[in-house]
């Protein structure tokens, strides 16, 4: 159920993510309205202010927080800068979006819990991946336990990004700009959202190619005992795939591709024809399903969508909502473990996380 009012957002930091992400997307949306926005390059605010009919550029973040018409912040900013951001629109009294990580120290995002726990506000993450109609299918049929037992998860995560063309903050890994931070907590959080699982410990390997492009290789357990392997590559084709085995077969994703869900019985190999004759059925059956996703964007794009229209539908209402600010935390807390393995060449433990009365 959405809203049954305009819900007005204010956007801080109007760079790439924000203009070819969300405020296509927030251009059209029914209820959400983009009322202002703010940039340090004030060029660069007027002419995306122009292009999607924002109808007031303000001078800096601070006058949009005390602004009485703004319901929400949206912040899409470096992320050095989201834990005091997010820290001053909380006590503006504004709810907020924060593009993922939520913050680069643990420090930060215990500020930024005791807040939301102080004030009753929220503070929506941006995990879009967890809206991916794939990633929301598989959790389904992990919650009817179609798996069985849990046995192991193994993900891939790469991109075809060009080391040499890293500018600004992302050329800089302290800052947030490396695998880790900028890539690998999409990951982090598929873990904990399909296994329903907290991470107890990671070990994590970073190795480099002569053009400097990374490569991360993990090692995790959940608290339940559930062994995870990943890999995070960067400068390679594009891949984003998750795999879970079971004591019944396996759930295999990979979210670039429309027909990338597959369930394989335990027994069954996997590419046997009836495999493939299953899978074409299946497909025949959703193909009017796929065919007006991929009218509309193709899942990928769709999920920033559904990651909005889920905003808006709980920004007014005391229902659950996630990915929220301890998510945030979490995939901080791995992150920041991924990061104290590689200098220690050691396995690291994950800190327990501990939730308020209000998640």
């Amino acid at each position: 159920m959405t809203s049954s009012r305009i819900l007005c957002v204010g956007i801080v930091g109007l760079g790439k993510i924000a203009e070819t992400r969300h405020l296509p997307l927030l251009a059209r949306h029914p209820v959400l309205r983009v009322t202002a926005a703010c940039d340090i390059d004030a060029a660069r605010a007027h002419h995306i202010a122009a292009k999607f009919s924002i109808p007031q550029i303000v001078a800096d973040a601070q006058t949009m927080f005390d602004a009485s018409q703004v319901d929400l912040v949206a912040i899409f900013t470096p992320p050095t800068t989201h834990a005091a951001l997010a820290h001053a629109a909380l006590k503006a009294g504004k709810h907020v979006f924060v593009e993922k990580p939520l913050t680069l120290a643990l420090d930060d995002a215990h500020t930024l819990v005791e807040q939301v726990e102080r004030t009753g506000k929220k503070v929506f993450v941006g995990f879009n991946q967890r809206r991916h109609r794939l990633v929301q299918q598989a959790r389904h049929w992990l919650h009817e336990n179609r798996l069985g037992q849990v046995s192991a998860l193994r993900t891939t995560l790469t991109n075809n990004h060009d080391p040499a063309q890293r500018d600004g903050w992302q050329s800089i890994p302290a800052r947030g700009g490396d695998l880790n931070f900028e890539v690998g907590v999409h990951h982090y959080d598929l873990w904990r959202y399909l296994l329903q699982d907290e991470i107890a410990s990671v070990y994590a390997q970073r190795t480099c190619r002569a053009d400097n492009a990374e490569t991360l290789t993990l090692i995790a357990k959940t608290r339940s005992g559930i062994p995870i392997t990943a890999a995070l590559v960067e400068a390679t084709n594009e891949q984003n795939s998750l795999e879970i085995f079971g004591a019944r077969g396996r759930i295999a994703l990979s979210l670039y591709r429309f027909d990338g869900l597959e369930f394989t019985a335990r027994g069954e190999f996997d590419g046997s024809i009836s495999a493939r004759a299953k899978r074409a059925r299946d497909l025949i059956v959703e193909s009017g399903l796929i065919a007006r996703r991929t009218a509309s964007g193709g899942d990928y794009e769709l999920c920033y969508a559904e990651e909005w229209d889920h905003v808006a539908s709980h920004l007014d209402s005391p229902v659950a909502y996630e990915p929220n600010v301890y998510d945030g935390l979490a995939a901080t807390q791995i992150a920041l473990a991924v990061r104290q393995s590689i200098n220690m060449n050691a396995p690291v433990t994950v800190p327990p996380l501990t939730r308020g009365n209000n998640f």
